[in-house]
Parts: structure tokens; C-alpha cells; sequence
């Protein structure tokens, strides 16, 4: 298979990879009332996929509240650091055999997260999957985050791929947007969101243990076929 006719595959992290949501919606919440904003499920939930920078311009714009972003920032990862070594995060079911999937098909992927290099790297540590990508995009280096493409678009870039040959895995509606502005396929995973949430991506699944690579492959070459919303 020529590179031009290569698949490519995109992570997200949180949600995705490493179960790692509660925790940091837990924490956004904290550092967020430790500044007197208290933001209900509906608003929390409108927020997963967003840089710090967006979380805080979200709340300037939806409640008139200047949060200190350098604060927020600083204290969320205290607070989330503090969770997830006392608590028991795990790798999201199925993630550790697709990469192993992956690499043995010779499948370039990469993961692309809206979080800080330094969560992404204490997340992968504490599961085991440290060094599993080769490409690894942080938010905190985009000048736009989900649900604007540009951090899938430099992921297929790095992978030297056009961008409708990437499948993007998601599990926040700002991602499904994202992937769906880069014009890649979208496949979400139930967790973060239910299924009914999750309608605006291509494919809906349970969990990582459900796809192959050969699933991955059709699902680009249905994507230009499908209206989106399927499960499998």
C-alpha cells in the first residue's frame, strides 16, 4: 500500500486512551469554585475537549467572570495530579491491544489532545503507555483548539497523510466537531457521552476492543458513502 493510500490513525487521549475523565472533570470543577465560579453538569460538559485558555474565555463570555487563567491552570493540574495517583486511573479497555494492532500492521497513528504535554505524559506513565506514540500534539501548542480542526490537521501532517485518509478516534463533542472540520472519518466512543450524544460522528462504539484495522480501513472508505451515526 503506497503512502498516498496509507490509513492513518488519530487519538484523542482523555476518554480514549486512559479513563482519565472523571478525575478531570472533578478537578475543572474544583479550580474553577476556588475562584467563585460554579458551573453546573450542562456547562462542564459543554467544556470537555477545550484548552484552559477556552475553559476560561467560556466563562468570561457565558458569566461576565474574569477567571485568572495562570491560576485555573496551575491549580487544575494539582488537583487532577493529586486524583489520579491516589486514585486507580486505567487505560480505556481495548487500548493497549489496538496500539499493538497498529504497530503490527505497520499503521501509522498518533494522539491529539487538547490537554498540557505534561498531563498527556503523566497519564500514559501511570497506564503503561509512555512511548507507545511516536506522535504525540498537545493543545497547549495549537493556537486554536477542537472544535477547530487545526490539531488533527497537523496530525495527519505529521503522519504524512491526506487527511481523508485518517480515522479519527473521539469521545467529546468538540472532537467529533473537530475531526469532522478536518474532513476525517469519526469514530466515538461511548463513556464521556452517551450514545444519543454522539450521533454527529460517522461511527459509535463501546470500545476500543471493538475495532480492527480492517475496521478502521472502512470506515474511510464508507465515510464519503455514510450520513454518520452508525454503530458497530
Amino acid at each position: 500500500m503506497s503512502n498516498a493510500e496509507s490509513l492513518g490513525v488519530i487519538f484523542d487521549s482523555d476518554g480514549v486512551i486512559v479513563d482519565s475523565e472523571p478525575f478531570s472533570l472533578a478537578a475543572f470543577r474544583q479550580a474553577m469554585q476556588e475562584q467563585g465560579v460554579f458551573l453546573n453538569d450542562e456547562h462542564i460538559m459543554a467544556n470537555c475537549g477545550l484548552t484552559d485558555a477556552d475553559i476560561v474565555r467560556y466563562v468570561s463570555d457565558k458569566f461576565g467572570i474574569e477567571a485568572d487563567l495562570d491560576l485555573f491552570h496551575s491549580r487544575k493540574q494539582e488537583l487532577y495530579a493529586e486524583m489520579v495517583v491516589s486514585g486507580n486511573l486505567k487505560a480505556c479497555e481495548g487500548a493497549a491491544e489496538l496500539l499493538s494492532n497498529l504497530e503490527r500492521g505497520h499503521i501509522p497513528f498518533a494522539l491529539a489532545s487538547s490537554g498540557s504535554m505534561s498531563k498527556i505524559r503523566l497519564n500514559l506513565t501511570l497506564v503503561g503507555l509512555w512511548g507507545r506514540f511516536p506522535i504525540i500534539i498537545s493543545g497547549e501548542n495549537m493556537e486554536r483548539s477542537k472544535p477547530h480542526p487545526d490539531i488533527f490537521l497537523e496530525a495527519a501532517k505529521r503522519l504524512n497523510l491526506k487527511p481523508e485518509r485518517c480515522v479519527v478516534i473521539e469521545d467529546s463533542l468538540n472532537g467529533i466537531e473537530a475531526a469532522h472540520r478536518a474532513g476525517m472519518a469519526c469514530v466515538a466512543v461511548i463513556g464521556t457521552f452517551p450514545k444519543e450524544k454522539l450521533s454527529r460522528a460517522d461511527f459509535v462504539i463501546d470500545s476500543l476492543s471493538r475495532l480492527t484495522v480492517e475496521k478502521l480501513n472502512s470506515f474511510v472508505l464508507e465515510k464519503n458513502f455514510s450520513k454518520g451515526g452508525n454503530s458497530c
